[in-house]
């Protein structure tokens, strides 16, 4: 029968969270006092309760992920709105800068994590980076899912401790972005390249969670790309990047890279609605913008649309809701003359119309112009639009 220390609640500090894990008969809460061994307190006056039913030993290993993946999503949805937070493994160095190798499912973030946190760098987490405007990194040290050929599925749950993971110092900075492109196939070395501040910022935005919750989300992934700078990482296996790896948190912030600038507010939906005759072309209201060198980045929802020649001119002048003539006059006046700049013109506009960017003619209500939106934010991917062919 369990002693009653083990029905004792287990305390745990996850991200910004705390939570009292309670135990319907005590069996488990030893061997997850063990997996979460990093995150564990004392006592918590103001932790969430959150319910283990351990009362069947038999069953005991049907809820180690499950309850993982439960702690782990509302931790991650706590910090909503204040936190950058990536899909990414954290690594430091004994100063406490972060190395957030980021990537979807797959992409090898946990196999990174056990094979350089044995001696290279301190485990942060190999789940979520949250990172917050002045580059400030909250642990996450949270089990890892490990290859276990015994265990159902093939994997079995060990905390850091267990697997004599490194630590990290209390308090950590970003260091260093890099993207994970593994390939399985790949005959060559591993290649490490520095992104363009626009190229790193489009490509962060799918790896992210509740990014349309921070405030100007396209800006504070453009604040961080500034601040340590992004790398793609194309390799076969993770053992051999460490070479690569290791210098990359001394690289320092980005040198001669395009200034970035915050594009003009998007119309509001009222402003949208207001006064517009039919015809119209309408700068649809977007979550954010910035304007890099000379392409505009456009965030409708959690879709980047990357917008440049005579795509981004008419992106920026339909703030003013010109007709179409108009429209191909500004074009015109800004990129020159061309014998068949109105049919490009046109071209641009209706697929700017079909990507979501762009409208036209009078909505009835705020709620169409939502309607429309909620339809364009369900086209996946990244859309690019323009080039420096045409007028």
């Amino acid at each position: 029968m369990p002693s009653t220390a083990q029905h004792e609640p287990l305390f745990l500090r996850l991200l910004e969270s705390e939570f009292a894990l309670t135990f319907a008969a005590g069996h488990a809460r030893e061997e997850l006092q063990r997996h979460w061994s990093r995150c564990v307190l004392p006592s918590s006056d103001g932790a969430a309760a959150v319910a283990v039913d351990d009362s069947d030993p038999s069953r005991l290993g049907t809820f180690r992920y499950p309850l993982t993946s439960r702690l782990t999503n509302r931790a991650i949805e706590n910090l909503a709105g204040r936190f950058v937070s990536l899909h990414a493994c954290g690594l430091s160095d004994g100063t406490g800068r972060v190395l957030a190798l980021v990537g979807a499912s797959g992409s090898g973030k946990t196999t990174a994590a056990l094979a350089l946190a044995s001696d290279d760098f301190g485990y942060v987490t190999d789940e979520t980076v949250a990172v917050d405007r002045d580059g400030r990194v909250v642990g996450f040290p949270r089990p890892l899912a490990v290859a276990d050929p015994e265990s159902v599925g093939g994997k079995s749950q060990r905390g850091p401790d267990e697997l004599g993971l490194r630590t990290c110092p209390d308090e950590l900075t970003l260091g260093a972005i890099v993207l994970l492109h593994r390939v399985p196939e790949r005959r060559d070395p591993p290649r490490l390249e520095r992104l363009s501040l626009l190229d790193a910022v489009t490509a962060l935005v799918p790896h992210t969670s509740f990014l349309t919750s921070v405030d100007r989300p396209l800006q504070a992934l453009a604040e961080l790309t500034e601040r340590c700078g992004v790398f793609r990482l194309t390799f076969r296996d993770v053992q051999d990047t460490r070479d690569l790896l290791r210098p990359v948190l001394g690289a320092g912030r980005p040198t001669g890279a395009a200034p970035w600038t915050p594009s003009p507010p998007p119309l509001t939906d009222d402003a949208v609605a207001w006064g517009l005759r039919d015809g119209r072309v309408r700068q649809v209201p977007c979550t954010d913008a910035v304007d890099v060198g000379d392409e505009t980045l456009v965030l409708l929802d959690r879709r980047p649309v990357r917008l440049s020649g005579i795509g981004r001119t008419l992106w920026h002048w339909a703030r003013s809701a010109p007709s179409r003539a108009e429209a191909l006059d500004h074009v015109v006046e800004l990129h020159g003359q061309h014998p068949d700049a109105d049919r490009l013109v046109g071209a641009a506009i209706t697929t700017m119309q079909e990507s979501g960017v762009l409208g036209h003619g009078v909505p009835q209500s705020a709620g169409q112009v939502l309607a429309g939106r909620s339809t364009a934010r369900g086209r996946a991917g990244t859309c690019t639009l323009g080039s420096d062919d045409g007028p």
